[in-house]
């Protein structure tokens, strides 16, 4: 057996047994269970974003453990589920994969865990003459490595880069970074490349790039990738021969490759994945998830934690 996991699992359980302790040595007196429900649901929600239609059918001692059991059922899938977890005999800790604090606000405890490591990330990222968008002093920057082949990364653009700005505001700068996964997108690294040549005649040029590869991304191959660059520039009315100079001679591609060197230094294999004034937050996510991490981002540098 793993030491390492013995160890781990003896504190998980050494924790776990303190808390059953001092929550039966409390009074008798009951918990608001109407509350409790509804926070375990709260949790539920925020942890496993996947499940739909979670409710809490039941809270029920049990005959053999001080915990109680709490039946929760969901939609996972479009099947419907019953899991039992446990609750301590006080309502304030719920045991499920790990012991969650009821007490606490399940956002604020997922901000934490999200934004562990941020600072020494942070200190690895290179943002020196990058594309951005927003408010250059901005107390929030969003960094976003990403992929123009990349489905999902198309679907982080259509759903989240606008309407980030858009809500926020000067509140937030958002910053682009690419991360193209060559082994899976044959032309990604060089619509890369087109987009970082438009970005050295301007930053509009960059983001209609930007646009266009992640509005078109069906329709472009590796044989017409470069007819489809020397169409975007056109329509952006950037100088056509030296963009296909750059295109052509890989100019720009030692600060594509930096960024990519950015992402294995920070452990970031996937797209789109984002940092959140360090935090790591992977995936496509929904924008009222991201929302929340940027508002707990907010609190933060305001001096405003809870």
């Amino acid at each position: 057996m793993n030491s390492r996991l013995t160890v781990r699992g003896f504190l998980f359980l050494t924790v776990l047994s303190a808390l059953v302790l001092a929550a039966c040595a409390q009074s008798a007196e009951s918990f608001d269970e109407e509350a409790t429900k509804t926070r375990i649901i709260e949790y539920f929600q925020t942890f496993f974003p996947q499940l739909s239609d979670v409710q809490v059918v039941g809270i029920e001692p049990t005959e053999d453990s001080p915990f109680l059991e709490v039946s929760v059922s969901f939609t996972n899938r479009g099947r419907e589920q019953t899991q039992p977890v446990y609750l301590t005999p006080d309502g304030k800790h719920l045991v499920l994969g790990q012991v969650w604090d009821l007490t606490r606000d399940p956002g604020q405890v997922r901000w934490e865990q999200k934004k562990e490591g941020a600072d020494e990330r942070l200190a690895k990222l290179d943002l020196h003459n990058r594309p951005f968008k927003g408010n250059p002093d901005a107390k929030v920057t969003v960094v976003e490595f990403s992929d123009y082949q990349c489905p999902y990364c198309s679907r982080a653009y259509a759903t989240l880069e606008n309407q980030l700005v858009e809500s926020y505001g000067d509140r937030v700068k958002f910053v682009f970074k690419h991360l193209p996964l060559e082994q899976l997108h044959p032309w990604a690294k060089k619509a890369s490349i087109a987009a970082a040549c438009a970005h050295q005649q301007s930053q509009d040029g960059f983001w209609g790039f930007h646009k266009a590869f992640f509005e078109n991304q069906r329709a472009i191959t590796v044989e017409n990738l470069r007819d489809k660059v020397q169409e975007f520039g056109g329509s952006l009315e950037l100088q056509i021969d030296p963009l296909l100079a750059c295109f052509d001679n890989d100019a720009s591609s030692t600060l594509v490759e930096a960024d990519m060197h950015d992402a294995t230094e920070l452990g970031i294999t996937s797209t789109p994945t984002f940092l959140i004034n360090g935090a790591l937050v992977a995936g496509a996510i929904p924008f009222e998830e991201m929302a929340g991490y940027v508002d707990q981002a907010l609190k933060d540098a305001e001096g405003e934690v809870q």
